[in-house]
């Protein structure tokens, strides 16, 4: 009956904007509960909305001389990406974010809803290939802006990747590209060169002078005689 008469109290106080009595109570909403100021408990709270609706988080609570409870988290479930994972529950992420990443996780729960992952399938994301490439491996890479074949490795550890890129199919002659066992043709007025393409950065040329032809210019004279 004193409870009763506590609660009733706190309700009229409340309701004229009069002051709420030092001997209120609190009523825990999720298991009708009723304790006195000062007092700690353990809440168990289910989540009704959001991306852990019908989850559960654990909260340590204060019951105030006013009648209102303070409380702080102890556990709570996971979000990432908008999902929820329940406490203690094992799942795995596939492309994450901007580098591609997989990763097996276990939701630790904690006081911020801790993550614990691990990188698994490691390899470098190719941005222009729009691919992911494992750990140690090479792999064939073209680009928009040219059609050149570059040859790549991806490389690293387990805090940093790496994109490693040559043209080793072509020489460079004159600026311009040629594939490897291409032949390449070059005349001007005085010599032709033949070139190919070996290796990277290599080039056999073979010079050839061009014959020398003076050209003769004739010229016609008129001549009248009177």
């Amino acid at each position: 009956m004193k409870l009763a008469v506590n609660i009733l109290a706190i309700a009229e106080a409340a309701s004229v904007g009069g002051k709420v009595p030092n001997n209120a109570v609190c009523r825990d909403p999720d298991t009708g509960v009723f304790y006195q100021p000062n007092e700690e408990w353990v809440r168990n709270k289910i989540f009704n909305d959001g991306p852990t609706k019908g989850m559960q988080g654990q909260f340590s609570c204060v019951c105030q001389v006013d009648g209102s409870m303070r409380c702080s988290s102890l556990s709570l479930p996971c979000i990432i990406n908008d999902r929820g994972y329940e406490i203690g529950e094992k799942f795995k992420l596939y492309n994450y974010m901007d580098k591609h990443m997989d990763y097996e996780c276990e939701c630790l729960g904690t006081r911020k809803g801790s993550v614990d992952c691990k990188e698994i399938n490691s390899g470098c994301w190719d941005a222009h290939t729009q691919n992911k490439y494992p750990l140690n491996s090479e792999f064939e890479q073209t680009r928009t802006d040219d059609n050149l074949i570059r040859d790549c490795k991806c490389s690293g550890d387990e805090k940093t990747r790496f994109i490693s890129c040559e043209l080793s199919r072509y020489c460079i002659l004159n600026g311009e590209y040629y594939e490897k066992g291409e032949e390449i043709v070059i005349e001007t007025a005085t010599q032709k060169q033949t070139c190919q393409c070996i290796d990277a950065a290599r080039t056999s040329c073979i010079i050839e002078a061009k014959p020398i032809q003076d050209a003769v210019a004739t010229q016609e004279i008129e001549v009248n005689y009177d």
